[in-house]
């Protein structure tokens, strides 16, 4: 009896040990979990080579994109694998480019599956791409799910005008099989006898208005300028809404345009760089990929000279889209990630002269 009547008095050692084993996880995910939760972007994460098919379809909705120019994030150029917009949309520091490919499909079909994200494109109106239908099947034949990549293409000069604009943009995305862009931007800031076969209906300024409003209506992340000179982008800055959040032009190491880098540095906008390897020059040897001081720096480090200067150009913070029509080269220029060049050599490379 007297053992009932003590047992039945107070909590035995088991219910206090189940008590403070409760207080403690209490106190944990109050302490560890309190307030958001640290957001993880799966989209930088590579893609092991020979990754099957995944699940989700092609179209998915845009994120959110802050529109308060007073909030907008500043840039880091410090390099890494990815670069973030002033609107917080992150954009692949290494793409590939997809103008005047021989054989564009299996090329851009084996980049998707080794590892690539950045697909850059333009309008089927002008010359050299006519890729943008091809992105579009392939990323219905391997159902690829949109929002892990990111797809760049151009409104052509010859489409200037804001409803020809607005036309254009459509039928890029009906091409693309998708329901909004990544980047799109002003291919070029007018048109040349080879370039287009008519006149626009209206100019480059007119058209822009067309980006803002698609900006505005979430079909495309980001918004820019291509080909745009340093002036042409000063007269862009006077009048527009939605500052550029991309201006890509020719950059390699002997046609460095840092006059431009810095000014749109100074604005918080990203500078791409496209025809990073020289391929501009036009030019038998390619006075990029023979320099001497580019071969020196490959051979000392186990490279060649086109992963070199690519990753010459991720470690200065300028985000690049080669092109090329070997699987070879492009599976070497994705692996520029696996090494890092000394401040030294870096700087041997800054000092080219033109």
């Amino acid at each position: 009896m007297f053992e009932r009547k003590r047992a039945s008095s107070g909590p035995n050692r088991n219910t206090l040990l189940l008590v403070g084993v409760c207080v403690a996880i209490f106190l944990f995910y109050a302490l560890f979990f309190s307030g958001d939760p640290v957001r993880h972007n799966e989209s930088h994460t590579s893609k092991p080579e020979g990754q099957g098919k995944p699940k989700s379809k092609v179209e998915a909705d845009p994120e959110e994109i802050e529109e308060d120019a007073n909030k907008e994030k500043t840039i880091d150029w410090s390099g890494g694998t990815h670069i973030q917009l002033y609107n917080g949309v992150d954009m692949p520091l290494l793409g590939l480019g997809t103008a005047a490919l021989s054989k564009p499909h299996p090329i851009i079909s084996y980049a998707v599956q080794h590892g690539y994200t950045l697909l850059d494109s333009a309008s089927d109106t002008g010359p050299w791409y006519h890729t943008e239908s091809i992105i579009g099947q392939i990323f219905a034949d391997y159902e690829l799910v949109r929002a892990d990549y990111f797809i760049t293409t151009k409104l052509h000069p010859q489409d200037f005008g804001y409803e020809p604009a607005l036309e254009s943009f459509k039928k890029s995305l009906e091409n693309l099989k998708t329901d909004y862009v990544d980047l799109y931007l002003l291919h070029y800031p007018g048109c040349s006898e080879s370039l287009c076969k008519e006149s626009p209906a209206g100019t480059w300024k007119e058209a822009w208005k067309a980006l803002e409003k698609i900006y505005h209506d979430k079909k495309a992340r980001a918004i820019g300028v291509s080909n745009f000179s340093l002036d042409q982008i000063k007269q862009l800055l006077k009048f527009t809404k939605v500052k550029p959040h991309v201006v890509q032009n020719w950059f390699d190491p002997l046609h460095q345009d840092w006059d431009t880098v810095n000014y749109c540095r100074s604005h918080n906008i990203a500078y791409q760089a496209y025809s990073p390897l020289g391929t501009q020059h036009r030019k038998t040897p390619n006075p990029v990929l023979t320099h001497p001081t580019i071969v020196a720096i490959a051979e000392k480090h186990g490279r060649t000279p086109a992963q070199v200067v690519l990753r010459w150009m991720v470690q200065e913070g300028i985000p690049t889209i080669p092109r090329t029509n070997s699987n070879n080269h492009l599976k070497e220029n994705s692996e520029i990630i696996h090494f890092a060049l000394p401040r030294s050599d870096m700087q041997k490379i800054r000092d080219f002269k033109p």
